[in-house]
């Protein structure tokens, strides 16, 4: 049995809901909830957002590899975010039905003419656009429903293309470290040999 410390973080809708399901998903998918941390406000971290983060701490026991466990906590990401992303979609296009006819045929006369002019434009475009979505991908720092980083497992030190163990950040972050300390002052992390106490009080 391993002990799993996750940080979790939310800055989009209702931030403490999205935590609280992400919670109940990973009790049920990874292992039971050991601890939990109070949620703690925080401002983006390596990005400017006007919208602010609740973060938390929890503590999983799992009989499950930590690849298995990467793997669920992403899926719960994506399971979150794409419940949003749908109910966004979904009110888009009926907002987009209730549009006044004559307007409507006219939008769609000037987007034909406009989908003309620029098509030889987009087809040259199409590889940037390409490398754009990869870079979207590949952004590490953005607004989101739900975020699930995995912090420790056991007293492993892991570094794989996909995962580093200990988190490689979280010893310069204080909205990992501060629920964190509230529920494993005295964790060690394998790599500093400090306590998560320690770590924490060294930011102040």
């Amino acid at each position: 049995m391993a002990k799993l410390y996750l940080g979790l973080g939310s800055n989009l809708g209702d931030r403490a809901h999205y935590l609280d399901k992400a919670i109940a998903e990973i009790q049920l998918r990874i292992g039971p909830v050991m601890k939990r941390s109070e949620y703690y406000p925080s401002e983006p971290w390596g990005y400017k957002s006007s919208n602010t983060f609740l973060n938390a701490c929890i503590c999983v026991e799992t009989t499950l590899h930590w690849r298995k466990c990467l793997e669920l906590t992403q899926e719960i990401e994506l399971t979150l975010g794409r419940t949003i992303s749908k109910r966004v979609s979904d009110n888009t296009k009926l907002a987009g039905q209730t549009e006044d006819k004559g307007q409507t045929e006219d939008k769609e006369q000037t987007e034909g003419k406009e989908q003309t002019e620029v098509k030889g434009q987009a087809e040259d475009k199409d590889k940037d656009k390409d490398k754009d979505k990869d870079k979207d991908k590949r952004a590490a720092y953005q607004d989101r429903e739900i975020d699930i980083d995995l912090l420790l497992y056991d007293q492993l030190v892991l570094n794989e293309p996909d995962l580093v163990l200990p988190h490689p950040l979280m010893h310069k972050r204080k909205f990992v470290l501060l629920p964190l300390s509230q529920i494993a002052p005295e964790l060690q992390h394998p790599v500093l040999e400090r306590s998560v106490q320690e770590l924490l009080s060294a930011l102040d």
